[in-house]
């Protein structure tokens, strides 16, 4: 229902904020499966792409009864946790302002909030982090050794969580698993690591796969973790082909030398009752061999894990922390649990 300019919004949309912010801050996916749990329910894997997993805010207690007339008091708290999802995105984000205790709340201030929300729930905004409270770690070092290898070479990697919900709720809140190739030495190592270096880093996030420096040819529609199939099968979710066929600097004669190669992530996932497991294999190919690969390729395999966000030292910083607090109490995105990486199986 429209709420007319200047009108006071009604308990039953105060309360339905509440239900939106809860939505992206805890996780409202409920399930009745036991065996082996939530991976297999295939039918709405778009809503498990919701709730980074906060369970540090009672939202049933933000709610208010039906003839509640909204006040600074009651909104202060959507405001507060609101300032912390949004700082959690993006250090730079603009804050909302506290609220008199006593202000009636009206549309203007419903819309705004509800815009904020509606864009988390409508948009990939929800999986963006910010660049202050991170762990960027590499976990796995791999290297073929300048083993020698003809038209394709593979690695993959083990990436494990001790639950589904605990993999959703990484991945929803920005966390990604990052790959890193590198190649020296051996005559296409020039080539090879031309094509590494303008595609720098591989990232697989919550619904997307991408790379972080300039485009190649993607083949086919990205994906990520919320595409694995629940039956085990592997997936194409990245594909990157060296700089195309557009010529100049790297086109002539060597163009076929780049557009040849082609880097193929592939991923399948495995859930039992005390762990899900993703395994990532990095595929290399040319389409024209014409001559021995004997390069040194090295793999290096990690994550970026979101942290307690606003940092305690933040928080700590004076007027800072006033966006964040309500009542007395300081809300705070709270650090998800890192996956383990391990070798799954080398270079071959």
């Amino acid at each position: 229902m429209t709420i007319g300019v200047g009108n006071n919004i009604t308990a039953d949309q105060f309360n339905g904020l509440v239900d939106q912010l809860a939505k992206i801050w805890a996780d409202d996916y409920s399930s009745t499966s036991t065996t082996p749990a939530l991976f297999l329910e295939t039918s709405d894997k778009t809503y498990h792409s919701y709730g980074w997993g906060q369970t540090n805010v009672d939202f049933a207690s933000f709610k208010v009864a039906p003839t509640t007339t909204i006040t600074g008091v009651h909104t202060n708290k959507i405001r507060a946790v609101l300032n912390a999802a949004l700082y959690h995105t993006n250090e730079n984000a603009s804050m909302l302002p506290s609220f008199a205790p006593g202000e009636i709340i009206t549309a203007a201030t419903y819309y705004t909030i509800k815009g904020i929300l509606d864009n988390f729930i409508n948009t990939p905004a929800r999986y963006n982090l910010n660049g202050v409270d991170i762990d960027d770690n590499i976990v796995v070092t791999t290297t073929n050794n300048g083993e020698v290898w003809d038209d394709s070479t593979q690695a993959s990697v083990k990436v494990s969580f001790n639950s589904y919900q605990e993999a959703r709720h990484f991945f929803n809140s920005g966390g990604v698993v990052t790959i890193n190739l590198d190649a020296t030495n051996g005559y296409g190592s020039a080539f090879w690591d031309a094509v590494f270096d303008n595609m720098q880093e591989i990232r697989i996030s919550a619904e997307n796969t991408y790379n972080q420096g300039i485009a190649g040819s993607l083949t086919g529609v990205p994906r990520g973790y919320v595409d694995l199939p629940a039956d085990g099968s592997e997936i194409d979710l990245f594909t990157y082909q060296g700089f195309g066929n557009s010529g100049g600097e790297y086109g002539g004669d060597y163009g076929g030398e780049y557009s040849d190669r082609v880097v193929t992530i592939i991923s399948r996932a495995i859930e039992t009752l005390t762990s899900f497991d993703m395994y990532v294999t990095v595929v290399l190919s040319e389409s024209i061999v014409d001559n021995t690969n004997d390069d040194i390729i090295t793999l290096d395999a990690g994550y970026i894990l979101p942290l307690e966000s606003p940092s305690d030292a933040y928080l700590g910083s004076g007027s800072n922390a006033q966006a964040f607090i309500a009542d007395s109490v300081s809300y705070q995105f709270q650090e998800r649990t890192a996956p383990t990486i391990t070798l799954d199986t080398d270079w071959s």
